[in-house]
């Protein structure tokens, strides 16, 4: 598997993110970080790092997404 192109279509999939639906949303960038974290130890040592940096981008996006709906449903 050509790792630095599994990232870079992670990244691709996650940037062109676009609904007004914040769940459809949670519940695509949550199946990407999944996605990513399942292969993270598998990638050569040179992409570990990018990956491991991908994977943490994403859970703080998860967790912004979270606060952003507990607040607008409120």
């Amino acid at each position: 598997m050509d790792y630095e192109i599994f990232v870079n279509s992670i990244k691709t999939i996650l940037d062109n993110l676009n609904m007004d639906n914040m769940d459809i949303k949670y519940g695509q960038i949550l199946a990407m970080r999944d996605l990513l974290g399942s292969h993270i130890l598998n990638f050569p040592s040179d992409l570990q790092e990018d990956a491991k940096t991908l994977f943490q981008k994403i859970t703080e996006d998860l967790a912004n997404i979270q606060y952003w709906n507990k607040n607008e449903k409120q």
